[in-house]
């Protein structure tokens, strides 16, 4: 790492350049203690700060003013300049790229300084291969291909993280594909932004004998068909490379440039997928542009890529275009212990259900978490993983910021103490309210139950429970990116607000539970979203809960339905570990409900139980379903050797619960 100015080299110290590198990536202001902690945390820190700040101003960098509290870097790096396409020299690119970022600033002595370099590498390293990818994109392909061994040759391999196998989309695309071949089919694809979407779409499509021509959607008709024109090129004969350069060369309009462009398509002959990242920037313009693209006679897929919050708008802007039959939606996967183990070193591969939970299964966090020595401690989110967040944010709304305010309360909330909030910063009751309609339409924000079903079936769906319904932000990762706009008075005196309490009623049991020594295996392969915060991830006769949150936060109690047999009485058995809870007593991170022999409706029966140790539970019940509870901000918890028998057959084989 160095410091530049005009393109000469500054002579600034280790501790200089680390202090800039951090304030610059953190892009937020810093207290002079906590730098000083970071940089020097045995002893006379803030008198080596002076030292360092004063030697900084002599080259020209001030860091605010003397006497301020605080520290802000006003400083860009070259990486900004290359993801804004302001440097347009693919040679100056490679030739800058050293083996690592954040190069000659490591200290073995300060633990705090390894961890935030392992994370900012990470960060900056995935940052470096996406700007990478796009402008290789832009290359011819010989050209792109070279540039690639060169950067191997560095120790960059652009494709190098692990990311989901494009096996289980297959399935998904055969039957949209197969009605593509008679008509042109849209898809709609959502998942979280930097996810792998457009990667492992096109993965699958190539895997399936198609051409992916991938582009961003852009407001203008014009500038989007000469995108695709450019992409198409590559897989077009010499011949029909002539008529593409012609089509960017002509000034016909666009509505006469579709018409040529469904032409090459034609004399093409093999099946093409327009690949569209960003969908939910589609305008009534280009909308209507792909409504055309569904008339056409051609061998042709849409396929939109949008986030979750984006597939509103796109379902908007598309409105009768997509007839019914020719819009399928998909999901993008979620991620899975295996592959966020396979982000680990052998040693700590124990931390990938933590991993999972803090994440809330999204790639760039996963990652980002992976590259942290201790994940137990929950971090201020890293400058990459906020900028994507508010790009998620920026899909679903013009200006995400307006729902600042509402991140800092306690949550749930109710919806009149949200109004209160946000008219209290200054917007108009009217506008409040279209505020929360907004987030509420878009799924930034929830109604959030004091409880919900759900089935270890994956069959059956949610059902929250009836009563009062406050809101809640749907991902905490976007509730902490909003929080982190406030200055910490905005937060402080938010947060002293009451949250909406969620009452849960009924008789509790006492239950008795026996120590027992951990199962040998609980990963499940298949993860599934419960909603309201939780995950599943489900293994043969057990389980594993998630959910992440605020301590402070009330969290919605879970009912998991596992299917009891068809008998009048049956046994029931289980292994459980709560492996993380918050002490607040709102939280109940485990309990079973079910109805025993002659009680006249089902109880709640509550178990002592540790933080880390496992117990065995058992007894019997009738009826047609036991219901696993679980309640936390916080939560993992797991369950293992579940099983339910016919009270008959209780000696005999375990029976799978439905």
């Amino acid at each position: 790492m160095q410091l530049l100015r005009g393109g000469e080299r500054l002579a600034v110290s280790r501790k200089g350049l680390t202090l800039l590198a951090y304030l610059t990536l953190e892009g937020q202001a810093l207290h002079r203690e906590t730098a000083a902690a970071l940089l020097w945390p045995h002893s006379s820190g803030l008198q080596n700060l002076r030292v360092e700040l004063s030697a900084l101003r002599r080259v020209g960098v001030s860091l605010g003013p003397a006497r301020a509290a605080t520290l802000q870097s006003p400083l860009s790096t070259d990486l900004d300049l290359w993801e804004e396409d302001q440097d347009p020299d693919l040679d100056r690119w490679l030739s800058a790229l050293g083996p690592a970022p954040l190069s000659g600033l490591d200290d073995p002595a300060h633990p705090a300084l390894a961890a935030w370099l392992a994370r900012g590498r990470a960060a900056l390293g995935a940052r470096v291969r996406r700007a990478l990818r796009r402008r290789l994109d832009r290359e011819p392909p010989a050209r792109a291909e070279d540039a690639r061994r060169r950067l191997s040759t560095q120790g960059w391999h652009l494709d190098e993280l692990p990311g989901p196998a494009p096996t289980a989309l297959a399935a998904t695309l055969a039957p949209v594909l197969a009605r593509a071949q008679g008509e042109v089919q849209a898809l709609l694809y959502t998942g979280r932004a930097a996810s792998g979407r457009g990667e492992l779409l096109s993965a699958a499509l190539r895997a399936a004998g198609w051409h992916p021509v991938g582009v961003t959607v852009v407001p203008s008709v014009a500038h989007l068909l000469a995108s695709l024109v450019l992409q198409l090129r590559r897989h077009l004969s010499p011949v029909l490379q002539a008529e593409a350069d012609a089509l960017l060369a002509s000034s016909a309009g666009a509505e006469r440039d579709l018409v040529a462009l469904s032409g090459l398509l034609r004399h093409l002959g093999q099946p093409v997928a327009f690949v569209l990242r960003g969908a939910e920037g589609l305008n009534e313009d280009t909308a209507r542009a792909l409504g055309f693209m569904l008339n056409w006679p051609a061998t042709l897929l849409l396929a939109l890529i949008t986030t979750p919050q984006g597939e509103g708008r796109v379902r908007a802007h598309l409105g009768t275009a997509a007839a019914p039959g020719r819009l399928t939606t998909a999901e993008h996967p979620p991620l899975t212990p295996a592959e966020v183990a396979a982000l680990l070193p052998p040693g700590r591969a124990h931390d990938a259900v933590e991993i999972l939970r803090q994440s809330e299964g999204w790639w760039p966090a996963a990652r980002a978490l992976a590259a942290t020595p201790d994940v137990a401690v929950r971090r201020r989110l890293d400058p990459a993983l906020r900028t994507l967040l508010a790009t998620e944010l920026r899909a679903a709304l013009s200006d995400p910021d307006r729902l600042a305010p509402l991140a800092a309360l306690p949550a749930p909330f109710a919806q009149a103490q949200a109004l209160d909030v946000l008219t209290q910063e200054g917007a108009t009751v009217p506008e409040a309210e279209a505020t929360l309609r907004a987030a509420l339409r878009s799924g930034i924000l929830e109604r959030v139950p004091a409880s919900f079903q759900a089935a270890l079936a994956p069959d059956r769906p949610v059902r929250p429970l009836d009563g009062e319904q406050p809101l809640a932000f749907v991902s905490e990762l976007q509730r902490a990116m909003l929080a982190g706009v406030l200055d910490a008075s905005a937060r402080t005196r938010l947060r002293t607000w009451a949250p909406q309490p969620l009452t849960r009623t009924g008789p509790v049991q006492p239950w008795p539970a026996q120590a027992l020594a951990a199962p040998t295996s609980l990963l499940g392969a298949e993860v599934r979203a419960l909603g309201f915060g939780y995950r599943l991830l489900q293994a043969a006769h057990g389980f594993t809960l998630l959910r992440c949150g605020l301590p402070e936060h009330h969290a919605p109690e879970l009912a998991l339905q596992v299917g009891a047999p068809p008998a009048p009485r049956w046994h029931w058995q289980l292994a459980a570990c709560v492996a993380r809870r918050d002490a607040p007593a709102h939280h109940r991170p485990f309990a079973l409900r079910l109805q025993r022999p002659g009680q006249p409706a089902p109880e709640v029966l509550l178990p002592a139980l540790e933080v880390g140790r496992w117990v065995q539970l058992s007894g019997t019940g009738q009826g047609p379903v036991l219901e696993v509870l679980c309640a936390g901000a916080n939560v993992v918890l797991h369950v293992a050797n579940l099983t339910l028998r016919p009270e008959a057959d209780a000696a005999g084989p375990p029976v799978a619960p439905a």
